[in-house]
């Protein structure tokens, strides 16, 4: 439990954050902030002070012991510093803190209020140092799976784009990457992995592997779909014909029961001859020929496009029949020995091609990209795996050669003749004394940059170049923002919005719950404090006695109730009541009583609400004004045309209180599919992982109402003739059985 002791002392080293210099004679008041504790050394806080930076982390070791002291104070006498929500007039050290935890500082003074938060980290958290050459980065946090060849611990971390965590675990996770309804990541489970869906307040809630083979499943790609299905891969290991032992790769599509709907393996499609590494290397007499290390569902008819590593390839496999081919065919080869395309960049020169490459994606223009790693035989303990292994864009298909340089292509595929398929590069980022010999990832962003994940890169060249741990780069090749931490990686780097859904706690003692107290006793006070972890800042922390305050003493019930707000809107509360007694009352003098007259009956209350619906800007009126039930006739219909694809159609639905009582409403709608991307937004915060689990308005008084947008997007994988229906239930918290739907229907033309 954490606890704040005022004037705390410690035996550490004080940490200067924050100096705000003054200057001219209306110059704002200085700030000063420090964060210190057993362990805490100058460099543990960071990123550097800067005004414009509002969170900040702090390294720790076993020594810190959950502990940390803060002093902050301000030039303006008349201000006032509140740490964790508490006025503090002197040192406060916070207790009882765990990794991920945030310790709030607020400066109240003639300048405005200040807000910083301080996020305790695991033990061994790394420093993360964040550079920004540019303006215009892609919004959201990148995901990482933090680890290092020297440490057995990894940590699973959520950061914005000053390295300073949204969310931690110390924890060997990795390919931690966003979800329907949250996020996923794969997690060590009995020598294999489990790939486990986190919620949007990032708590595990399932996890699968593999059906039938569940010790094999494998961490390095999964795809977990809107309508409950999943993509995983793993590992058989087996003999073959010609009696050697060879480690198959294993593709798996599951339905949302876990249970395998279709499976491929690479024995049955796969010669290990066309492999460019030597047998034997990492899984013992198993000769890891294929290494499959990337998953992608993709189309009208749900092919995989999967990445082998080891045979320099991307496949396109189908799962069910269509267009001549069967279930487990490859559609087409793009790299390798039986390559399918002639591969040229966009001058008409001939392009070597992939070689030992992660993460191939097919984006929805119809091209792929790859993180191309390149190889080298570095006759290291990784043996085969690091094999040359790339081929010779001068005689490609000749002798393997070396490729020590990393790159991320991106190539347009031209299918019309299946006989004689072209792969052109169309673009490329390729700097130079960058080398990752494994893993490594390339996500194309919303703005239209590229976040690239460089695993462990290396600089094969010795110039001493940075090596980043990620980077974002735009179109034109130029690097806008990087992270990097010397000696260590993450498997992939992946962006995603994190909305903070994290309601914020509340502390309040001083009486307890429900008791009695004597008029004539002194009133006892209350204490309260608040805490948050969810990302945005603690922004309030008010209750309805001063913090400190005496509570009231008339007799009669009463309630002290503390509400805590962070910068998302969150909210927590929490509330302790008594009762104070009343004194014993003389008998009064009997009366005649005086006849009474019947009340009038009161009308009971009723609770109902009526959604409202129509397309932003069509001019259209209002569906389903003043119209309560099934969604029917309450639909908005829209048809979307292929050159919309990516374009969102924003529909906007109002929630009206058509009772006679004030009341909440739950508004739930479904999550986008393969064919439309559908995002909730309340104002400018999305609230999509809300209306999938059920979003509550704020209370509305009769006749009041409240806003909601529902974005919906074509992806390139709608085919002419799709069609979805969106149905949105509005119900009253206080009545649940009555309730309003509205509707979307979209149709690809």
């Amino acid at each position: 439990m954490r606890g704040l002791l005022a004037s705390g002392t410690a035996a550490c080293l004080a940490v200067s954050l924050l100096a705000v210099a003054t200057s001219d004679a209306a110059a704002p008041p200085t700030h000063t902030v420090s964060v210190t504790g057993t362990g805490i050394t100058p460099s543990s806080t960071w990123p550097a002070y800067d005004p414009a930076v509002d969170r900040y982390a702090v390294s720790t070791t076993a020594a810190t012991g959950g502990s940390l002291t803060v002093t902050a104070g301000t030039s303006d006498a008349g201000g006032v510093v509140r740490v964790d929500g508490r006025r503090a007039t002197g040192p406060v050290t916070v207790t009882g803190l765990a990794a991920g935890d945030e310790v709030n500082v607020q400066i109240e003074d003639s300048a405005g209020t200040s807000n910083q938060s301080f996020v305790y980290l695991p033990e061994g958290f790394p420093t993360l140092t964040a550079t920004t050459n540019g303006t215009g980065l892609a919004d959201g946090a990148v995901l990482l799976g933090l680890g290092s060849f020297f440490s057995s611990q990894g940590y699973e971390a959520a950061v914005d784009r000053h390295g300073v965590p949204l969310y931690v675990k110390a924890v060997n996770g990795t390919d931690f990457k966003a979800a329907p309804g949250g996020y996923s990541v794969a997690r060590p489970k009995d020598g294999a992995y489990e790939i486990v869906t986190l919620d949007g307040q990032l708590r595990r809630t399932v996890a699968r592997q593999l059906d039938g083979i569940p010790g094999s499943t494998d961490f390095h790609d999964s795809e977990l779909l809107p309508d409950g299905r999943a993509l995983l891969m793993g590992y058989d290991f087996s003999t073959h014909a010609d009696a050697k032992n060879y480690l198959d790769a294993v593709i798996q599509l599951q339905d949302a029961d876990g249970r395998a709907t279709w499976q491929w393996n690479s024995k049955d499609h796969v010669d290990p001859a066309e492999a460019y590494v030597a047998p034997g290397v990492i899984f013992g007499d198993y000769a890891d020929y294929a290494h499959i290390n990337s998953l992608q569902l993709v189309g009208a008819h749900d092919d995989v496009l999967a990445s082998f590593r080891n045979l320099s390839q991307v496949r396109l496999i189908a799962t069910e029949a269509h267009d001549g081919y069967l279930p487990g065919d490859t559609i087409w080869t793009f790299g390798g020995a039986v390559n399918d395309f002639s591969i040229v960049d966009g001058n008409g020169d001939p392009d070597g091609g992939p070689c030992a490459q992660h993460m191939a994606r097919l984006l929805p223009n119809g091209h792929l990209t790859l993180f191309d790693n390149g190889s080298l035989d570095q006759g290291s303990a990784l043996g085969g795996q690091t094999a040359d292994m790339c081929a010779d864009p001068a005689d490609p298909t000749g002798p393997r050669i070396a490729r020590p340089h990393t790159r991320v292509t991106e190539y347009a595929l031209d299918l019309t003749d299946p006989a004689h398929p072209v792969a052109t590069l169309v673009w490329q980022f390729a700097p130079e004394h960058l080398y990752a010999a494994f893993a490594g990832s390339q996500q194309r962003l919303d703005n239209g940059d590229t976040l690239v994940g460089w695993s462990a890169s290396t600089d094969p060249d010795g110039t001493g170049a940075p090596q980043p741990v990620a980077s974002e780069v735009t179109p034109a090749g130029q690097e806008v923002w990087s992270l990097s931490s010397p000696g260590w990686f993450s498997y992939r780097a992946a962006q995603a919005l994190v909305p903070d859904e994290v309601p914020p706690a509340v502390t309040l003692t001083g009486i307890v719950d429900g008791t009695t107290l004597d008029p004539d006793d002194p009133a006892p006070t209350v204490s309260y404090g608040c805490t948050d972890r969810g990302g945005s800042n603690l922004d309030t922390c008010t209750g309805t006695v001063p913090d400190g305050g005496a509570v009231p003493m008339t007799p009669g019930a009463h309630a002290v109730t503390v509400t805590a707000k962070d910068r998302a809107g969150n909210t927590g509360t929490a509330t302790l009541g008594y009762t104070v007694s009343a004194p014993p009352t003389p008998p009064s003098p009997t009366a005649t009583p005086t006849p009474t007259a019947t009340p009038t009956p009161t009308p009971a209350a009723t609770y109902q609400p009526d959604a409202w619906i129509k397309l932003r800007g069509s001019g259209d009126p209002w569906t389903g004004k003043g119209r309560t039930g099934p969604a029917g006739g309450q639909v908005v219909r829209l048809k979307v045309a292929a050159s919309a694809t990516g374009a969102a159609w924003p529909v906007v639905v109002e929630v009206h209180n058509d009772g006679t009582a004030p009341d909440r409403f739950e508004v739930t709608g479904p999550a986008g599919d393969a064919s439309y991307r559908v995002r909730y937004l309340k104002g400018s915060k999305d609230i999509t992982g809300k209306v999938l689990r059920g979003w509550l308005t704020p209370a509305l008084p009769p006749g009041a109402w409240t806003r909601l947008v529902v974005m919906v997007t074509r992806t390139g994988h709608a085919a002419p003739g799709d069609k979805r229906r969106l149905v949105l239930t509005t119900r009253s918290q206080h009545t649940p059985d009555h309730r309003d739907k509205v509707g979307i229907v979209v149709e690809s033309r």
